[in-house]
C-alpha cells in the first residue's frame, strides 16, 4: 500500500481547552466540523448541446475546474461561511489532487493535514457537460477515494469536532466494505458529536450500507431522486419514514428549485 497518511495521523492533535461558567476547565473541539470522504475533481463544460463528430470541434461559453463530491462540496462551502474545518480525504498524487488542495489553501478556514495521497490510483474526477436546461450528465472515473481509510486509534482525533459530515457512501471503498464508516460515525455519535450523511450514485447495493451506518446519522440528506430510489417509495412522506425506521434521526431531502423536504 503506497498511500502515504496525513501528518496528524501519527501525531496527537492539540485540544483547546475554554473555561466553563463555574470555573471548571472544559475541553473544546479543535474544528468546528469536519468533512470526510469523497473527493473529486469536477472539469465542467457549459452550454453542451451535443457532443462533436468524430474530430470536430464546438466553441462553447465556459470550462471550469472545481474540487466537488459529497464530501469536497459541503466543505468548501462550509469554509466560505467562515465555518472552522478539517478534512478527511484520500487524493492520488497528481495534478489534479495538487489543484484541490491549492484551492482549499485559496479558500481558507481549511485544514489539510489529514488529507491522505496515494500512488497507486489518481485522484477520483468527473467531467460534466452542462446541458443548456441545466442537466449535468456525467462520466466519472473512481479513483484514490477508493483508498481512503480511517484507523480507529484516529477516530477520537477525527471526532474532534462539533459535526461529522460523511459524505460518499457507495463510493469509498475500503471504508464502506469493512464497515469502518458505520464505525467512525458510531464513534462520533458516542462522543456526542453531530453527524450528517450524504451519498452519490446509489446502486442496488447501497442500501445494505446504510443499515448499518443510519442508526448513527443525525441528518441524512440524499437527493430526492436518491432517497425514492434507495427507499422503493414512491412519496417523500413513505422515503422518509422508512429511513427513521432504519435509524436515521431525522431526513433532508434535497429537491431541486422545490427546496427541500425535512422530517
Amino acid at each position: 500500500d503506497d498511500r502515504t497518511p496525513g501528518p496528524s495521523q501519527t501525531q496527537q492533535l492539540n485540544l483547546e481547552c475554554g473555561q466553563a461558567s463555574t470555573g471548571s476547565q472544559i475541553m473544546m473541539p479543535k474544528y468546528d466540523a469536519s468533512f470526510v470522504g469523497l473527493t473529486i475533481l469536477d472539469i465542467s463544460g457549459r452550454p453542451v448541446s451535443e457532443i462533436p463528430e468524430g474530430g470536430n470541434v464546438s466553441f462553447i461559453d465556459e470550462i471550469h475546474l472545481c474540487p466537488a463530491g459529497t464530501c469536497a462540496g459541503a466543505l468548501m462551502n462550509a469554509a466560505k461561511l467562515g465555518t472552522k474545518c478539517t478534512t478527511v480525504a484520500c487524493l492520488g498524487n497528481d495534478e489534479k489532487g495538487d489543484f484541490i488542495l491549492d484551492r482549499y489553501r485559496r479558500i481558507g478556514n481549511i485544514d489539510t493535514s489529514w488529507v491522505q495521497t496515494t500512488n497507486d490510483a489518481p485522484t477520483s474526477a468527473t467531467m460534466l457537460t452542462i446541458r443548456p436546461n441545466g442537466d449535468r450528465p456525467a462520466l466519472h472515473q473512481r479513483g484514490a477515494s477508493d483508498q481512503l481509510w480511517i484507523d480507529e486509534e484516529d477516530f477520537d482525533r477525527v471526532c474532534d469536532v462539533k459535526v461529522l459530515h460523511h459524505g460518499g457512501t457507495g463510493l469509498l471503498k475500503a471504508m464502506d466494505e469493512s464497515s469502518q464508516s458505520a464505525k467512525l460515525l458510531q464513534h462520533a455519535k458516542n462522543k456526542g458529536v453531530t453527524t450528517t450523511l450524504d451519498l452519490i450514485a446509489p446502486n442496488s447495493t447501497t442500501i445494505q450500507l446504510l443499515t448499518s451506518i443510519l442508526p448513527h446519522v443525525d441528518y441524512f440528506m440524499p437527493s430526492m431522486e436518491e432517497a425514492l430510489f434507495l427507499s422503493n417509495k414512491s412519496t417523500p412522506q413513505e422515503a422518509a419514514k422508512f429511513f427513521l425506521e432504519m435509524g436515521a434521526n431525522n431526513v433532508i431531502f434535497k429537491w431541486g428549485d422545490k427546496g427541500s423536504y425535512i422530517q
